[in-house]
């Protein structure tokens, strides 16, 4: 995979920024057809989060006719009319005169470079590197959890019965499924896995938990992650009263006056279903 990226971290844009100006334009780096803006280190995490490893990194140098003026380079420091960015090491003296960043990348392998947001003492080769096939059972266990195989019915909460299966209500985590193990939608199941996703490749360190988990679809999607992964350091912690919610209590929670989710027995899910449920998966 090649890729020619706009460089955000040009010393044009800063420059404009300081004197209070970011207009779109027709060409150039604020084309107005680009919808997000990178550096450097921002297009490697995109390649890294996507399973493409970067093999090498090249810069298109910014046209000298196209710098501000005035512009001084002093020792450690670039100076403009309205701006002072210091620090400047040769490498960053390079990407300020940068205007575009090409990348090459191989898909399914690893990133041959800890980016400047890795975290101290993190080991990129630690992690092992996510293939196609880890993307399919990702995905195929998302698509699971939710219900998405075999569209079961929502559920009519405090009644007998059900309603059919809405593809809209299931995005958006509007219904309670009455056998899949999540209820919280397509969109906020994909937010979660991408987090968990970004916390590995990034090295940010800890365990993971969720606190409510009803039949525990989120916490199996998490613990799919540390799976195609090969995380063996990290936990899932599952939190939960596993008896569903209490009643009530207006004198200190006043928001809670009238609620009657309580009341609902379907939100009351035993450990030991949920245990079950992770282990359907292979993953108790």
């Amino acid at each position: 995979m090649v890729a020619s990226i706009p460089n955000a971290f040009n010393v044009q844009l800063i420059e404009e920024l300081a004197s209070g100006e970011w207009r779109y334009d027709a060409c150039g780096l604020l084309d107005i057809t680009h919808i997000r803006f990178f550096t450097e280190a921002g297009m490697r995490e995109l390649f890294e989060q996507a399973g493409v490893g970067v093999d090498s990194v090249g810069s298109i140098p910014h046209p000298q006719a196209m710098l501000p003026d005035p512009i001084h380079f002093r020792d450690g420091a670039v100076e403009t009319a309205h701006a002072i960015v210091k620090g400047v090491d040769s490498e960053a003296r390079r990407d300020l005169l940068t205007i575009q960043k090409i990348i090459v990348g191989t898909c399914g392998a690893p990133s041959h470079r800890v980016t400047k947001s890795s975290r101290r003492g993190y080991d990129p080769d630690a992690i092992k590197p996510v293939t196609g096939l880890d993307r399919t059972y990702l995905d195929l266990i998302r698509n699971c959890v939710l219900g998405l195989i075999h569209e079961d019915p929502g559920i009519v909460a405090g009644r007998v019965g059900t309603v059919p299966f809405s593809a809209a209500h299931r995005e958006n985590g509007l219904d309670w499924p009455s056998v899949a193990h999540s209820m919280i939608g397509t969109k906020r199941m994909l937010n979660l896995q991408t987090l968990a996703e970004h916390v590995l490749v990034h090295g940010v360190p800890g365990d993971f938990i969720e606190t409510g988990v009803w039949r525990g679809g989120a916490c199996i999607m998490m613990r799919a992650v540390l799976e195609a992964y090969g995380v063996r350091d990290r936990r899932v912690w599952v939190a939960d009263s596993f008896q569903g919610l209490p009643r009530p209590d207006p004198a200190v929670y006043p928001a809670d006056a009238g609620d009657t989710h309580f009341s609902f027995d379907e939100l009351a899910v035993s450990v030991d279903e949920v245990r079950r449920n992770f282990a359907r998966y292979g993953l108790l």
